[in-house]
């Protein structure tokens, strides 16, 4: 299950901890801190197995891109390391 969590932003928290500290008494269940921060599980975003297939052309081709950027430095990498430019 593809299932994310909402997270209060810091400025959320930072104002409830603010409030919590002048109210001087103990801490709530940690379940009704959730609840006033909006602190939850979301259910998961429906799945589109369509459109990702068809995404999957550009992201082949994002992927083909960046393969292409890493065996050219390898390849810089190689010809710097014979030259004696870069030692280990």
């Amino acid at each position: 299950m593809n299932h994310h969590t909402t997270h209060p932003t810091k400025e959320q928290v930072r104002a409830y901890m603010a409030g919590r500290e002048l109210a001087r008494r103990p801490p709530p269940a940690p379940e009704e801190i959730r609840r006033q921060l909006g602190w939850r599980l979301a259910p998961p975003e429906p799945e589109f197995p369509l459109v990702q297939l068809c995404l999957l052309p550009s992201t082949c081709g994002r992927l083909a891109a960046q393969l292409a950027q890493v065996i050219n430095l390898t390849i810089q990498l190689r010809d710097r390391i014979t030259h004696g430019i870069v030692t280990f």
